[in-house]
């Protein structure tokens, strides 16, 4: 994942053509082919500021409805997110696990520190709010990296594992995000939980 130090990578990493998994309505076993939009169960509140945008301590409840994974090289890139627009023009939360293997090595329910720098953490986080907070209004995208919290998977999809069960199922608490450039003034502390189902589709087609 993209460092904050960077946040235009990130956002360009995240609206790149890629073959990614839309979710499917849980209880309801139609697949979406598409990424766009994806549906499931989930949900993620608590504070944010940016204080570029007047948000300070401000109460944030994303009420996500777009869900999906991409599996690369045995790990998950997943973005929890309001609505299906870019991720330039949204709220989301992105959730990069290095190893889905991993994962289940530590064992499902264990709680995992989400990134604190190093290339080899298990699961890094961010949390981007273009839409609460447009970029047009600063001079940088309000994407913040995670330094702090814990995050659940009690269900995972393995994609280097031909038998792996498509469920990905989560919690994460007490999340803490922060712009390291200017870690006083850009920071939040979110918690929630996710439940979708990973379903490979055809890259997302956005029309005007």
């Amino acid at each position: 994942m993209a460092s904050s130090r960077n946040p235009l990578a990130f956002l360009a990493r995240c609206i790149a053509p890629l073959l990614c998994a839309g979710a499917v309505l849980l209880g309801t076993g139609a697949g979406i082919l598409a990424c766009n939009p994806g549906t499931g169960i989930g949900a993620l509140t608590g504070t944010v500021t940016v204080a570029d945008c007047e948000l300070v301590d401000a109460p944030f409840d994303l009420d996500p409805d777009f869900f999906i994974a991409e599996g690369v090289l045995g790990g998950l890139h997943m973005r929890i997110q309001h609505g299906s627009d870019l991720p330039l023009r949204s709220d989301g939360f992105w959730i990069d696990v290095l190893s889905s293997r991993a994962v289940l090595d530590l064992g499902l329910g264990t709680p995992i520190p989400v990134a604190t720098g190093s290339r080899t953490d298990a699961v890094k986080v961010s949390l981007y709010l273009n839409a609460s907070c447009p970029v047009l209004r600063h001079e940088a995208p309000a994407v913040l990296e995670g330094v702090g919290g814990t995050i659940t998977f009690t269900r995972i999809y393995d994609p280097a594992a031909d038998d792996s069960e498509p469920n990905i199922v989560g919690t994460f608490d007490a999340v803490e995000f922060i712009d390291p450039a200017r870690p006083t003034t850009r920071h939040a502390t979110v918690s929630g939980n996710f439940d979708f189902i990973y379903n490979r589709g055809r890259p997302a087609q956005r029309y005007p």
